[in-house]
């Protein structure tokens, strides 16, 4: 994990603001239509991202997703598999 310090503010939409540790607003971790957050950052912001924002950035998401995807993998383990010899 890294330490980068993003700060999560969520609103009534059920979406993320996302800031950075200094305060500026970053962008927007919005739920997609397969359920999991997505990364929309500012469309006004110029500049670039560093490896270690980006990992920070992918941390949260993950710790966002986790639920979900935890769901989604539960439930492809309880279904029944065909042997590939009966495809």
């Amino acid at each position: 994990m890294t330490t980068t310090v993003l700060k999560l503010e969520k609103q009534d939409s059920g979406k993320y603001l996302v800031f950075y540790e200094n305060g500026v607003k970053m962008g927007e971790f919005i739920r997609e239509i397969d359920g999991y957050y997505v990364y929309f950052p500012e469309d006004d912001k110029t500049g670039y991202f560093t490896s270690y924002i980006l990992r920070g950035l992918a941390d949260k998401l993950d710790d966002l997703n986790r639920d979900w995807d935890n769901q989604i993998k539960e439930y492809f383990d309880s279904q029944r598999r065909i042997p590939p010899d009966d495809l």
